[in-house]
């Protein structure tokens, strides 16, 4: 579990959107997930930073110190679920 923890308290993604992507762009920006109490923290801040759109897909362009995300291929409200169970 200790290994999972610091995996959870220490990674962050980098979320872009498929519309940029798809116009050759690859702005977005990189979110520490330990920033976020909950999913929908987390979401709220990837809205915010794709305010520009109307009603952004999320693109998970890359990611940083979590082999979780590796194995699962996945960010949703389950990395939070597990936090909480520290």
């Amino acid at each position: 579990m200790t290994n999972l923890q610091n995996c959870l308290d220490t990674a962050s993604i980098y979320v872009g959107t498929y519309a940029k992507y798809n116009n050759g762009s690859l702005n977005g920006k990189w979110l520490n997930l330990s920033d976020y109490s909950d999913y929908d923290e987390l979401l709220t801040a990837m809205y915010k930073v794709h305010s520009d759109e109307s009603d952004p897909e999320f693109m998970f362009q890359d990611y940083e110190h979590c082999e979780l995300f590796e194995k699962l291929g996945l960010i949703s409200e389950v990395i939070y679920l597990l936090k909480s169970t520290k």
